[in-house]
């Protein structure tokens, strides 16, 4: 009924049969091997973003959470929540999200508390009769949901300030009918889906695009991450630089001490600041909680290694960057 292949483990896959059972097979012994079992057909699964934990959707509105295993912790299975409707369309990013056959989505959290319910989401044939949801599919960080339906899909992203999903985009295509698969390319800035009549497409999913400098194209994925990638390197791996706290409003790029060459990032939001250094082995970036708001009249230091000095209004301030 369901099959999942986890991405941080590609020699198993999981999957899910019509009484109920959740098993997860071995690629490398073609055997398999039963996780958990529910006495209702099984409708639905998602996976965390991890791939430690693992949600089933049954026929009569449950949803069960399975933790895999560890080296310190044994597995669970429990009953996170009754969903008023079978759990057709389940997607689990920064929330849980369930859809059923009532054209509505409810979100929840964790732990099983509803935390929102969108409702008149359905699309609508060439009669104009409604047609329910078909898909849903959560991007890779999380922060934005694409629901599918009849002729139409609809971009859901996370509004960090009022904490809430609000509705950033509604396409209509004719003649496209029944969106039937959704799926995200992993750095999130394109999405691809499937239909009903074999149709396959691709979109640019990018929130926001530019061009630094003549150098550096940035690509925001989501109002809280953006991609920098090198253009004189175009087989390279872009630079992810994602914040925690809300959304990021200004990406600079700074050279390195006595040289022309760009090297150090600078990402702001409304109340903190990220660094990252290009060069550094891990590529890590940091965050730290800022009280200069937008002013932009820090002065930043790189001269010593892994760490970055700022004066702003007579503080130095000195921040580790990466390891």
């Amino acid at each position: 009924m369901s099959v999942l292949w986890p991405e941080n483990n590609p020699f198993q896959c999981v999957f899910a049969l019509m009484e109920g059972k959740i098993k997860i097979g071995s690629l490398r012994s073609n055997k398999s091997q039963l996780l958990y079992s529910i006495e209702s057909c099984t409708v639905s699964m998602a996976l965390n973003s991890s791939g430690a934990e693992l949600l089933s959707g049954h026929n009569d509105g449950s949803i069960y959470k399975f933790t895999f295993p560890t080296k310190t912790a044994a597995p669970t299975c429990s009953k996170l929540v009754t969903h008023s409707q079978a759990p057709h369309l389940l997607s689990w990013g920064r929330s849980i999200c369930v859809g059923g056959s009532d054209s509505r989505l409810t979100f929840y959290d964790n732990n099983g508390n509803e935390e929102q319910v969108i409702e008149d989401l359905e699309g609508f044939d060439e009669l104009g009769c409604s047609r329910d949801l078909s898909v849903v599919c959560f991007s890779p960080n999380g922060d934005s949901i694409v629901v599918g339906s009849f002729n139409m899909f609809s971009l859901f992203s996370w509004n960090s300030v009022d904490k809430c999903w609000v509705r950033k985009l509604a396409r209509s295509v004719e003649n496209m009918y029944s969106v039937t698969a959704l799926t995200w390319k992993p750095n999130g800035s394109a999405l691809a889906l499937g239909t009903s009549c074999g149709l396959v497409d691709v979109y640019n999913a990018a929130y926001r695009h530019y061009l630094y400098k003549d150098a550096y194209d940035i690509t925001y994925v989501s109002p809280t991450e953006a991609l920098i990638h090198d253009k004189g390197t175009p087989n390279s791996s872009p630079i992810v630089i994602q914040s925690s706290y809300g959304e990021i409003t200004k990406i600079d790029i700074l050279p390195e001490t006595g040289s022309q060459e760009l090297r150090y990032i600078i990402g702001r939001t409304k109340g903190t600041l990220i660094l990252c250094d290009m060069k550094s082995s891990s590529v890590s970036s940091s965050e730290i909680e800022w009280r200069g708001g937008n002013s932009h009249q820090e002065k930043f230091s790189f001269d010593a290694p892994n760490a970055c000095m700022i004066s702003h209004a007579g503080e130095l301030s000195i921040v580790e960057v990466s390891a």
